[in-house]
Parts: structure tokens; sequence; C-alpha cells
């Protein structure tokens, strides 16, 4: 867990944008829910096709909490790998119920289903170098 020192800033959490790429509607919802009572600003996509629209549109995402299996034309890992590639400041949570596999990539921070809200939030704020107690 990150700890902030008492010296750093204190960045406006609803400055921070969050996109959740999760095909599980109620699943998706109900995290947005706690991020946004969180104070952080969030987007929703079902998928990663729909992610990448949203990513290449507003660029000042700060962090993408993605999924690893949805449909579409590619999983959670490749969508990972292209904001990687292609937004290299935005920060990546990868979640999923099954274990790590071969395609999994360095730098990405992992998240197992099922998880309790608390556990996502406080690998969230780690990622963007915020202090849980802080909320």
């Amino acid at each position: 867990m990150y700890i902030m020192t008492e010296d750093e800033p204190r960045p406006d959490l609803a400055s921070q944008k969050v996109l959740v790429v999760e095909d599980e509607v109620a699943l998706r919802s109900l995290l947005a829910d706690v991020l946004r009572d969180a104070h952080l600003t969030v987007l929703e996509a079902p998928n990663a096709d729909a992610a990448l629209e949203i990513l290449r549109t507003q660029r000042d995402i700060a962090l993408v909490f993605t999924d690893v299996r949805m449909p579409g034309s590619m999983n959670g890992i490749e969508l990972a790998g292209i904001v990687q590639s292609e937004f290299p400041k935005t920060k990546i949570i990868v979640t999923s119920g099954r274990r790590k596999s071969d395609e999994w990539k360095k730098g990405l921070q992992w998240v197992q289903k099922p998880y309790l809200y608390w556990t996502v939030m406080d690998a969230i704020l780690t990622a963007l170098h915020q202090k849980w107690e802080n909320i």
C-alpha cells in the first residue's frame, strides 16, 4: 500500500478519471458507484473496443481497471498492451476470476476476482499514489 508523506500535495480525487471495463453490467455498475462514492470521476465501457474509443477521445484517463475475459475483438490483456504503448502514463489494473495466464504482461497490477470493493479501492488509490485514509 502506498502511504503519502505529509509534504506531498494531495490531488483532488475528482480530477482523477478511472475507466472501468467490465462486460457484466451489474458488477461494472456497482464498482463504478463505489468509485464515484470515493469522489473519483468514472467512465464505463462494456468491452475493450468501447474502452479504446473512450481512451482515444478522452486522453486524460489516469487509470484503466479491466476484466480479462469479455466479448469483442480483444481481451483485457490485449487492451492493457495497447494502453501501455499508446497511453504510457495511464495506470492499468487487470482483474479476472481465472489465474494469470501466459499472455500476462509485465507492469500490470492484478486484482483477483471475486474481490472486495475496498481491495479494489486500495489498488486504485495505490496506483494513483493516493492514501486510502484521505478519502
